[in-house]
């Protein structure tokens, strides 16, 4: 796909749209197009889409930036990316959401590439992106090079504090496991909220950087922030792997006050952090407390149990389960002799 897109957005000529359609005195709007809303109607319909897109250059002299947005926008409505390109080469549209949504619509589907390079081709048209078509391409970019690329112009707009835009390259560079610009980035943004913290949490967690992501977490507490669940699961896990067990009752703790030990894979990994940690006892009382057990539940509690050496207890809870309807749960776990 990638090389029939290049060619076509390289070597197709702009058409000539309607020349002469001014002798024709005044024009109608094309059907479709009384209202350009209206175009929405053609739905997945990508035949219809290019017969009111056909139907728009032939009966109009110029194209202004709201109907280029909409017939953009409908070719993408109907998964039709070539179509969109297309129209932005041939009606030479200068309009940045038009070229935005359509760079969006490449990096949902995968497609970094072309959406790379269609970022590219904004550029040399004169286009300035804004904060959306920054923030759009950031989850694009598939290598360093690209992403230090992005960052040049961010900053060239003097946009890098911005805090969407900076949390975009702080995710960016958490990816590529370049922490330190990642951290410079973050310090820097103004009026960071969680989304921020989170990214910046994140991105120490995911590269094993567990200490500084306890004190990240640390510094959240200290700004009042109303954390959520990424916040945990972050903390817990740095907890876990540090086999650090006053703070692991530190962050349990915190999401008791929070009201969040009941929410979606908390109360698994609590359970997971104290076992870890070599806490039996806070183990099976963390299990006790999950409302809604479910298999990685039983069997994050049989392997606390296990890995610490507690053989005879994790036989028994086995053979409770099995006197449940939650034994076909757990048919995976064998005991360590």
């Amino acid at each position: 796909m990638r090389g029939g897109l290049r060619a076509s957005i390289r070597f197709s000529s702009p058409r000539a749209i309607a020349r002469g359609c001014a002798s024709l005195g005044a024009l109608d709007r094309p059907q479709g197009l009384e209202n350009p809303p209206m175009a929405r109607k053609c739905g997945a319909d990508s035949g219809r889409a290019r017969q009111i897109y056909a139907q728009v250059i032939q009966n109009r002299a110029e194209i202004d930036d709201f109907i280029a947005e909409e017939l953009v926008q409908m070719f993408i409505r109907c998964g039709s990316l070539s179509d969109a390109v297309k129209s932005l080469d041939e009606l030479r549209i200068q309009s940045v959401v038009a070229w935005t949504a359509t760079i969006s619509a490449f990096a949902r589907l995968g497609h970094r590439g072309e959406a790379f390079f269609l970022f590219h081709r904004m550029l040399l048209e004169g286009v300035l992106p804004n904060k959306v078509s920054f923030i759009s391409i950031a989850s694009a970019c598939s290598s360093e090079d690209e992403a230090d690329f992005l960052c040049d112009r961010i900053v060239e707009r003097d946009l890098q504090r911005d805090r969407l835009v900076g949390t975009a390259l702080v995710n960016l560079y958490g990816k590529f496991q370049r922490l330190d610009e990642a951290w410079t980035i973050f310090c820097a943004l103004e009026g960071r909220d969680l989304v921020s913290w989170n990214s910046m949490l994140s991105a120490f967690s995911e590269h094993q950087q567990w200490r500084r992501s306890l004190e990240l977490f640390k510094a959240m507490l200290l700004q009042g922030l109303s954390l959520d669940s990424i916040t945990f699961l972050a903390a817990l896990k740095a907890c876990a792997n540090l086999r650090d067990l006053s703070q692991a009752k530190l962050v349990h703790g915190q999401i008791c006050e929070s009201g969040l030990e009941g929410a979606d894979m908390v109360g698994n990994t609590i359970v997971d952090t104290y076992g870890k940690c070599g806490s039996i006892d806070d183990a099976l009382a963390a299990f006790e407390r999950i409302p809604a057990k479910d298999i990685v539940s039983w069997n994050v509690m049989l392997a606390s149990l296990s890995q610490n050496g507690s053989s005879a207890e994790a036989v028994s809870f086995f053979m409770i389960i099995l006197s449940s309807s939650a034994w076909i749960l757990t048919l995976s776990w064998q005991p360590r002799c």
